[in-house]
């Protein structure tokens, strides 16, 4: 497959689903998480390997009544141990720090040989806010960092968007948020209202 739509789970992911699907019918699916609920996925992707295995991989898998994905993942340090034991399939070189899961499994995606990817509910706006997600609200995460801390995440995670910028541009395209602005809309993108996505993924 030469090109891959990317899903993660930004607030408007189905529709932006809904308008990559109709124009990239013969694309590969990586679903980000629990963006892998939105589209079967032929690769499931994630940063937290043990989440990814024991959560978020048995979720995808009862929603869509099959496991047909392969589970993929740039795997933190502390985790890799781990995600070696359980036989994930690791891209390493494509962890960057302070970035989200939809642009680390972008990264991942060039290294696996893709010639472009579409990134579809990887807004990359707003706080970064674990468990606002589409899909957060029983499955992911929910801390209440408080605004010092949000903050804090939003800048940081902003500069390290803007970092991996370059090694990105051309590969990658994204249908809204910070992605968009920064890496440019496929042709086929409609503007989509996107200023209220609350999750960084």
């Amino acid at each position: 497959m030469k090109t891959a739509l990317i899903v993660g789970s930004g607030s408007t992911v189905r529709e932006e689903y809904a308008l990559a699907s109709r124009h990239e019918p013969h694309a590969g699916v990586i679903g980000v998480n629990w963006g892998g609920l939105v589209a079967e996925p032929d690769i499931l992707f994630g940063n937290h390997a043990r989440m990814l295995v024991e959560r978020i991989a048995p979720d995808i898998e009862r929603h869509w009544g099959r496991r047909r994905f392969e589970l993929h993942t740039t795997p933190l340090e502390f985790e890799t141990d781990y995600a070696r034991e359980v036989g994930l399939i690791m891209w390493p070189k494509a962890y960057r720090k302070h970035v989200g899961s939809g642009v680390c499994a972008a990264l991942a995606a060039r290294l696996m040989g893709f010639e472009r990817v579409v990134l579809v509910g990887c807004p990359h706006r707003g706080p970064y806010d674990a468990g606002r997600g589409a899909y957060a609200d029983n499955r992911g995460p929910k801390h209440d960092w408080g605004a010092g801390v949000r903050e804090a995440g939003r800048r940081n995670m902003d500069a390290g968007l803007r970092d991996v910028v370059p090694e990105l541009k051309g590969f990658a395209t994204s249908t809204s948020g910070m992605t968009a602005e920064l890496l440019g809309r496929p042709a086929w993108a409609e503007r989509i209202d996107d200023e209220n996505h609350a999750h960084a993924i």
